[in-house]
C-alpha cells in the first residue's frame, strides 16, 4: 500500500505541474474563442475552425460571461 500512496502523491504533483504550465497556453486559446465569437461566429464554427469540442467551446464562451 506504501508504494500505491506514494504513486498517488506522484500522480497529483504531476498533474498541478501539468497545469501551471499549461495555464498561458489555455489564456490563449481561451481569447481566440472569445474574439471569434465576438466576430459573430457560431458556436458551432468555432468548433470546427479550432478542433476544440463543442463542449470546449461552451465552456470558454460560459467562462468569459460568468
Amino acid at each position: 500500500m506504501a508504494d500505491y500512496y506514494q504513486a498517488q502523491g506522484e500522480i497529483e504533483r504531476i498533474h498541478v505541474a501539468a497545469e501551471a504550465s499549461a495555464a498561458p497556453f489555455e489564456a490563449a486559446v481561451r481569447e481566440a474563442v472569445l474574439l471569434v465569437d465576438r466576430l459573430g461566429e457560431t458556436r458551432a464554427g468555432i468548433a470546427g475552425l479550432t478542433g476544440l469540442s463543442l463542449l470546449h467551446v461552451r465552456d470558454y464562451l460560459s467562462e468569459a460571461t460568468a
